[in-house]
C-alpha cells in the first residue's frame, strides 16, 4: 500500500485546490487510474473540495453549484473564457459590441442593417451607426435591412441618393430636370418646347429658330421652336 499525494484544479479555476491523499497498490498511478470512490469530490469538476479549500474561478467564470461556469457568451478555452466573436469580457460578463444585442444562445446579433464584421456591426451602405442603430442617408429609409431612396428616379450610389435621369438633379426630396425648358416624362428629362431636342444637356432647336414664348392661358403656358426674328403671339381660347 502506498500514500500518495494527488493535486486537484477544478476546470476554470486559477490555482490548484490542495492535495488529497489516497491509497493505492501501486507505486507509481495517474490521474485516470486513481480510484477516488468515497471521497466527496472528484478531480476535475467540482470548485470545492472537503479541505474547505475553494478555487478561485478565472474571470468571466462564475462559480455555481461547486462549478466554475463562464458567463453567458464565453466558453472555457485554454483555461480561460474567451467571449464570442463581437463581444469582449468586462467584469465578468461579456458584452456585445456597439449596435449588438446577445441572445439567449450568449451570441452577438447586430441590429437591423447591419452585420458583424471583425467583431464590429458594420451597417449597410448608405448608413452609419447612430446610438446604436443603422439611420439611412438624407431621402432614404431602411428596408429590409437595406437603404432605399424615396424620391421617384433615384438610387443609392455609395452612401448617397441620386438621381438617375441624365441631366436631373436632387431638388430636396425629388429629381427635377436641370436644362430650361425641360422637364421629367417617364423617368427621362425631354425638352418641352415643340420641335425642339436635347443637346449636350440644353434645349435646343432646329438651325435657323429659337425657343420663344406661346401666349396662352397662364395654366397651360407652353413654349415652342419658332423661326429667327419671329415673334409668335397665339391665344388658344
Amino acid at each position: 500500500m502506498n500514500l500518495i499525494k494527488f493535486a486537484l484544479k477544478t476546470k476554470g479555476a486559477t490555482q490548484n485546490c490542495g492535495f488529497i491523499q489516497v491509497t493505492t497498490d501501486a507505486a507509481a498511478v495517474s490521474a485516470t487510474n486513481i480510484d477516488f470512490a468515497g471521497f466527496p469530490f472528484s478531480p476535475s469538476e467540482p470548485a470545492t473540495y472537503g479541505s474547505g479549500l475553494t478555487c478561485p474561478c478565472v474571470p468571466g467564470a462564475n462559480l455555481v453549484e461547486g462549478l466554475c461556469n463562464c458567463s453567458l457568451g464565453s466558453t472555457l478555452d485554454g483555461g480561460v473564457c474567451k467571449c464570442t466573436p463581437g463581444s469582449t469580457m468586462v467584469g465578468n460578463s461579456c458584452v456585445c459590441t456597439t449596435g449588438a444585442t446577445m441572445d439567449s444562445n450568449g451570441i452577438c446579433i447586430c441590429t437591423e442593417g447591419a452585420t458583424l464584421s471583425n467583431g464590429l456591426c458594420v451597417c449597410t451602405p448608405g448608413a452609419t451607426l447612430t446610438g446604436g442603430v443603422c439611420v439611412c442617408t438624407t431621402n432614404a429609409i431602411l428596408t429590409g435591412g437595406v437603404c432605399v431612396c424615396q424620391p421617384a428616379n433615384s438610387a443609392l450610389s455609395g452612401n448617397s441618393c441620386v438621381c438617375t435621369p441624365q441631366h436631373s438633379t436632387m431638388s430636396g426630396n425629388q429629381c427635377i430636370c436641370t436644362p430650361t425648358f425641360s422637364s421629367m416624362v417617364s423617368g427621362v428629362c425631354k425638352c418641352t418646347p415643340t420641335d425642339s431636342f436635347m443637346n449636350n444637356g440644353v434645349c435646343t432647336c432646329p438651325t435657323n429658330s429659337q425657343i420663344s414664348a406661346t401666349n396662352v392661358p397662364a395654366s397651360r403656358n407652353t413654349h415652342r421652336c419658332n423661326p429667327d426674328n419671329v415673334f409668335v403671339l397665339r391665344s388658344i381660347l
